[in-house]
């Protein structure tokens, strides 16, 4: 799918639609793996070099972000989030690996709700950590 949106045909084709792509912008396939909140771009190879350099400095933040995540549920999941980052992460590689966990994506397990809407209109409601977010808008 990133492949095909890349296409300059494909952004001709949303424009005429009134759904403008700006010309910077690269789309890239990608994996959240929610076992260990890890992001893994696939493809990167057939990125144009300067969105293969804006993927490279997204690494940190992304690196941080899985980081936060982890300390975040490792309590709940029998782990000391006070570990030290690559410790912490191992654990949950371990975990996501280890065919005897029934349930290796714990932290997720309870979730009450799935919501499918634009951001702003659960922004400023505090769900607790037990909803699956999905920023969506069908216009």
């Amino acid at each position: 799918m990133a492949q095909l949106l890349n296409e300059p045909a494909v952004h001709e084709g949303l424009q005429t639609r009134g759904i403008p792509i700006p010309a910077a912008t690269v789309f890239v396939a990608a994996l959240h793996n929610t076992t260990t909140d890890e992001i893994e771009g696939f493809d990167l190879d057939l990125l144009p070099q300067a969105a293969r350099a804006n993927w490279q400095r997204l690494q940190d933040v992304f690196a941080q972000a899985g980081d936060h995540v982890r300390r975040a549920r490792g309590h709940s999941l029998q782990m000391d989030p006070r570990a030290p980052q690559g410790e912490l992460l191992d654990q949950l590689r371990r975990r996501a690996n280890d065919g005897a966990q029934t349930r290796p994506e714990w932290g997720l397990a309870g979730n009450a709700a799935f919501v499918m809407a634009p951001r702003q209109r659960s922004r400023a409601i505090d769900l607790g950590g037990r909803s699956f977010l999905h920023d969506y808008d069908a216009n």
